[in-house]
């Protein structure tokens, strides 16, 4: 039983934070209901069904609500992780919204795991269906810019100068496409005389709707400032961009500035105890043979303490308050900036218990006995300032519990309510979140009264005793925390390497948005924790400790001007510490990237200028070259139906159709490499700016083309026969991205009659997800084998189709027939008595063997389950090394099998023949 359990405490831990292998992916709520209910089957509906939600591998969730959904809370979390993830009792926790981890039981999660129940005991019940993944849309979605046109200025028709005499080339047909409302054909061209900076970021936003990755914050004040003075209606995109711009760039800074002012609290702290501002004369004993500077020390180190935790809170709540402006890529690189700087900070812990440790080691009784009668005083006024700080927070807390009790909602559950609303689910989730804050503030309350009550007993009893008495016990203390310290390190030392980043970002969401919570809940309650927050910062007595309670709220700007009253004493440091030194602790430049959002060109359906491509093409409007669609038909050479008489001379020719589409030079060189070069080759279609395209129809050629144009394709108006030909274009002209996009829709078309065709599809035009696929299904159906089309496939695809056949079935003895002649070697066996001349032979044979056969030796041995008849080869490299030993190289043992058509026999006489000889 005993075992029994261990071990499931150790699955327990092992599965936790994993998520079950087939949980991420879309789902989406289709019934909600009653807690109770089996099947979350009620008659109602709540506003919050057809609301979808993504579970990725890394932890995160979004949700995309219904419309007409009200808002919800749980909408607002943005992680989730996952407990105990058997198919019975697992726990799914989103996180967080306020500080709150909303908790649903997992059921029905099984085979297929396409359904699965989240049931809140509390709340409600939500029936969840999968949603098939799309494996189109991460293709369609690839972003949509017309940048290398600008970038390389070929084919421009128009010339904008900068005020620094620099000409940009740009293209009067892109500019009218982003600017509609803007003259381009007046003689002094509009955007003319602008700062080169300014102007070259404006024209990347005009051909790719982003802004360049190198704008400084200078360059986009200015586009913000200029722009507005244009007053275009189709520039105020622009504009907010560059706000929003400037915007992640003050919190980049903001959140960098934050972590090293963190991390400048810390070395600051490891300063004072490392010695490093002391003298040498005075060395290592200097703190614990001068009690009056140690307990100097503790005061600036617990002053640091304050400020680095001020610093945090000011960070969790920055983050959570514009989280909702982030995209979840620049979420993640918070994140990750934040997991970068782990290690660092562990550093710096190490530092200081390596500090402490070494400055009070080998400590005398009689330093203990100074320092502890040295500190006695210090600890009575400790205890007094505590106690009475203590006292006020415990008062304040009542007052806001008394404050918040009638503010609380009733607990009414989805089965309890008289009427049906959209927005009973989002009443009762925040009543059941409000009840489960004032629980978190009793509890806070409760052990806020304990501790008082403990410490008031710790003071009293600390009193009551004599001064010999007093200082014996910080003496214990004293020897108490030196002989933990080294268990504290080796703790430490583990954390970085325990903390993966799915663990690291769940805890960072969480503790991000609970403390941000607990500054919501104190700046509510203000005025009651005012004369706290006055009494701490009185205390610090640091300047940056009371900015950072004025940037929360929690003390009025006024109250700053005292911090002018705080002196730094730096004359108390100089006399104590000496000249500073450096840190060990090597602060790396902290790297930020907040802008993904504004220097990312939008997906084609997001984009504006490629709605508006189609309309340009279709107009003609503007094009400066032609494609000469060249297709053929079979028609007869006389135009006359032919007779039994004249049959005989009546014949079949090609006839030749040619159609004419236009198109834009600039914007078919800009999506497609392989008409840029044409074009620019100097060549026959640079000259007559015509592409003469053969092996396709017009109607299929005018469905690549505008694929160029705008990014998208309607895939469902094409037929698998229109698919097919539709990659070989995409292939010949190098659009790997539309190539992409059909081959996934063809691997969706393969079955036992198609699979042959698309194989050979696939390997003619290297399309290798499709060939994949088709190898797959053809390993697990080896009854395309007999199929006709089977001996009309290339020799290399017949032989792995074969070999993967034989080894998912083994059962298949023989391959079969090529349609190409197989490198055969047709000399007889050979027995143990076989002639010389029979060994010549066969020596010839391995000289003059086929460059295939040369090949396959060569190739390496993860490539030989793919070779030709290679279980053939390895049984007879087994059978020789029983025969000659194992000493002989792998490589002319391969060979000589190969050459012996695979005979033990032969092999083995001719390879003792060929030592003999040597």
């Amino acid at each position: 039983m005993q075992q029994h359990k261990q071990q499931q405490i150790q699955t327990t831990a092992d599965y936790r934070n994993m998520a079950p292998p087939n949980l991420c992916g879309l789902w989406q709520i289709v019934k909600c209901g009653q807690p109770s209910a089996a099947d979350c089957s009620c008659g109602k509906k709540y506003g919050i069904e057809g609301t979808t939600f993504q579970l990725s591998d890394t932890g995160d969730v979004s949700w995309k609500p219904s419309e007409g959904a009200k808002a919800n809370p749980i909408l607002n979390c943005d992680t989730y992780e996952i407990y105990n993830p058997s198919h019975h009792s697992a726990v799914i926790q989103f996180g967080a919204h306020i500080g709150h981890v909303i908790e649903f039981k997992m059921e029905g999660f099984e085979p297929p795991f396409d359904h699965m129940t989240l049931r809140n005991d509390l709340w409600c019940c939500l029936q969840c269906k999968r949603i098939p993944a799309e494996e189109l849309e991460p293709l369609l979605d690839a972003s949509f810019s017309l940048l290398p046109a600008l970038e390389d200025g070929y084919f421009s028709d128009i010339s904008i100068p900068a005020i620094s005499g620099k000409q940009f080339p740009v293209h009067s047909c892109i500019l009218s496409l982003s600017l509609p409302d803007v003259d381009w054909s007046q003689t002094n061209t509009p955007l003319s005389g602008l700062p080169e900076d300014v102007l070259c970021a404006i024209l990347h936003y005009l051909y790719a709707e982003c802004l360049p990755d190198n704008l400084n914050e200078k360059c986009a004040r200015q586009i913000i400032t200029l722009m507005s003075e244009i007053q275009s209606p189709s520039l105020s995109k622009l504009i907010n961009m560059c706000e929003l711009y400037l915007k992640h760039m003050s919190l980049s800074k903001e959140i960098i500035d934050l972590t090293e002012d963190i991390h400048a609290c810390g070395n600051q702290i490891i300063e004072h105890f490392s010695g490093t501002k002391t003298s040498s004369s005075q060395g290592l004993d200097s703190l614990k043979s001068n009690p009056s500077k140690l307990c100097y020390v503790l005061k600036q180190c617990i002053r640091e303490c304050a400020v680095g935790l001020g610093k945090y809170a000011v960070l969790c709540h920055l983050i959570t308050a514009r989280k909702k402006e982030l995209t979840p890529g620049e979420q993640i690189e918070i994140i990750q900036y934040a997991k970068s700087r782990l290690p660092v900070f562990l550093k710096q812990v190490h530092q200081l218990m390596k500090a402490v440790k070494s400055n009070f080691h080998g400590m005398t009784s009689m330093q203990r006995f100074d320092i502890a009668t040295y500190v006695v005083p210090q600890i009575e006024s400790v205890l007094d300032i505590v106690s009475a700080i203590a006292l006020d927070v415990k008062t304040a807390m009542e007052a806001i519990i008394n404050d918040k009790c009638p503010n609380v909602q009733p607990l009414h559950p989805p089965h309890k309510s008289t009427h049906c609303s959209d927005d009973v689910l989002s009443t009762t989730l925040n009543a059941i979140l409000n009840l489960k804050e004032m629980s978190k503030l009793r509890r806070f309350h409760q052990w806020m009264t304990y501790s008082l009550a403990w410490l008031l007993q710790r003071r009293e009893n600390f009193n009551d005793m004599s001064s010999v008495n007093k200082v014996r016990s910080v003496a214990r203390n004293l020897d108490q925390i030196m002989e933990e310290l080294p268990v504290f390190l080796l703790r430490v030392q583990d954390v970085d390497d325990k903390l993966d980043w799915r663990e690291f970002k769940f805890i960072f969401k969480i503790a991000a948005s609970k403390t941000s919570g607990w500054i919501d809940v104190m700046l509510s309650h203000k005025e009651l924790l005012q004369d706290v927050f006055d009494q701490i910062s009185n205390l610090v007595q640091r300047e940056e400790f009371t900015k950072s309670l004025v940037t929360l709220g929690l003390i009025d700007s006024s109250q700053n001007a005292c911090s002018s009253q705080y002196p730094e004493n730096t004359e108390s440091i100089n006399m104590f510490a000496g000249q500073a030194a450096s840190s060990e602790c090597g602060q790396t430049e902290g790297k930020l990237n907040l802008l993904q959002s504004v220097c990312t060109s939008p997906s084609a359906q997001k984009s504006y200028i490629s709605k508006q491509m189609l309309p340009l093409l279709s107009s003609g409007q503007g094009c400066d070259m032609v494609f000469e669609v060249i297709s053929t038909k079979d028609v007869e050479s006389n135009g006359d139906q032919p007779t039994d008489t004249d049959s005989h001379n009546s014949s079949t020719e090609p006839k030749h159709e040619v159609h004419i589409l236009k198109a834009h030079r600039v914007i078919v060189a800009a999506r497609c490499d392989w008409f840029r070069r044409a074009l620019l080759s100097g060549m026959r279609e640079t000259i007559d700016r015509k592409i003469l395209v053969h092996d396709t129809n017009p109607a299929l050629f005018s469905v690549f083309l505008e694929y160029l144009y705008s990014g998208c394709i309607n895939i469902k108006a094409l037929s698998v026969d229109q698919l097919a030909d539709l990659m070989m274009l995409s292939d010949r002209y190098e659009v790997d991205t539309l190539k992409q996009v059909c081959e996934y829709v063809l691997k969706g078309h393969v079955d036992s009659e198609s699979v042959l065709y698309f194989l050979s599809l696939a390997d003619q035009f290297n399309a290798k997800t499709l060939k994949e696929e088709c190898l797959t299904f053809a390993s697990h159906n080896p009854g395309i084998m007999d199929h006709d089309l089977f001996e009309e496939l290339p020799q290399h695809l017949q032989s792995e189709v074969y070999d993967l056949i034989i080894w998912v079935k083994p059962s298949i003895a023989e391959p079969p027939e090529p349609s190409e002649p197989r490198v055969k070697f047709s000399s007889p066996d050979l027995s143990c008595s076989s002639s010389l001349e029979d060994l010549e032979d066969l020596m010839a044979n391995i000289r003059t063997g086929t460059t295939q056969a040369n090949r396959s030796i060569s190739d390496s041995l993860e490539e030989l389950p793919l070779a030709q008849d290679s279980s053939r080869l390895e049984r007879c490299l087994a059978d020789l090394y029983d025969i000659v030993g194992d000493d002989a190289p792998r490589h002319e043992l391969a060979q000589i099998a190969m050459a012996a058509d695979y005979d033990v026999n032969r092999a083995a006489n001719f390879y003792f023949e060929q030592k003999k000889q040597s």
